[in-house]
């Protein structure tokens, strides 16, 4: 990795998606003045949802606004592990010596839906034969995976709090994070979270993951490859694991010890 750039993550941003990733990239070659856009040799789009942004092939629309549509372009996407997924094919591509230098924009608008419509897109990456057709949304999902969890490893509700607690004040430091935007840097307490509303025991509101609009996602576009002149420090990736779905409410479930009766 040898740069990057990050929108402001914020419900609602006006912006377009095309233009927040165009605000990310701008950041990163501002950062990087030896770069120029011909330096790029592809581009790899990471994206969760055509549903989302009520757009299909957006990747195309991206590249396009980017100045960058007579470059080559992929799409990769894998739910939740889709940032890193983008930036280990784009470290792939580059190992082979097919590529020098790849762009990796990634984005995600999760308001231009409502929010019941934002969870049944998403619950749609569940099994739509089984789980999906009973009501399965990604809050249940998770909080019957964590019951499990906790039955197994001995966690308690305070241990889920605690983490809350640490996320949420790490990104008061964070100029680009939703939180700040709409609820300035004042911090948080494991009593705050047991204040919020229960959504799905043993989850409470305070530790729920926030519908946000931003032209990063959970990571900033970035460059991979190892070109000297381009900057002094290049990132290196010294390796990479494939996914494990946690969040599968079938399959490996049963070989992670998740499934048969809970407590």
């Amino acid at each position: 990795m040898i740069g990057g750039g990050i929108s402001r993550f914020d419900v609602h941003r006006r912006e377009v998606a095309e233009e927040l990733v165009a605000q990310a990239y701008r950041q990163m070659l501002d950062s990087m003045p030896e770069l120029e856009t011909r330096d790029i040799d592809a581009v790899i789009s990471s994206y969760f949802s055509d549903h989302l942004n009520q757009q299909l092939c957006m990747s195309w629309i991206i590249q396009d606004y980017l100045g960058l549509s007579t470059k080559p372009g992929y799409r990769v996407e894998s739910g939740g592990s889709t940032p890193m997924d983008a930036i280990i094919n784009a470290y792939f591509l580059i190992k082979s010596g097919y590529y020098d230098l790849i762009l990796v924009p990634g984005w995600e608008k999760m308001s231009e839906v409502d929010t019941a419509k934002t969870n049944e897109f998403i619950a749609a990456a569940s099994d739509t034969d089984w789980d999906f057709t009973v009501g399965g949304y990604y809050n249940g999902y998770y909080a019957a995976l964590e019951v499990r969890h906790m039955h197994l490893y001995g966690e308690t509700e305070e241990d889920l709090h605690r983490i809350a607690v640490k996320d949420h004040n790490n990104a008061v430091v964070n100029p680009f994070s939703q939180w700040v935007s709409q609820h300035g840097t004042g911090k948080i307490t494991v009593d705050d979270v047991w204040d919020s509303r229960l959504i799905c025991w043993p989850a409470l509101q305070e530790p729920q993951h926030r519908q946000h609009l931003g032209g990063s996602r959970r990571r900033p576009p970035g460059l991979g490859g190892g070109r000297q002149e381009v900057h002094g420090l290049p990132g290196l990736v010294r390796g990479s694991r494939p996914r494990h779905r946690l969040d599968a409410p079938r399959g490996q479930a049963r070989q992670l010890g998740l499934e048969g009766p809970l407590p």
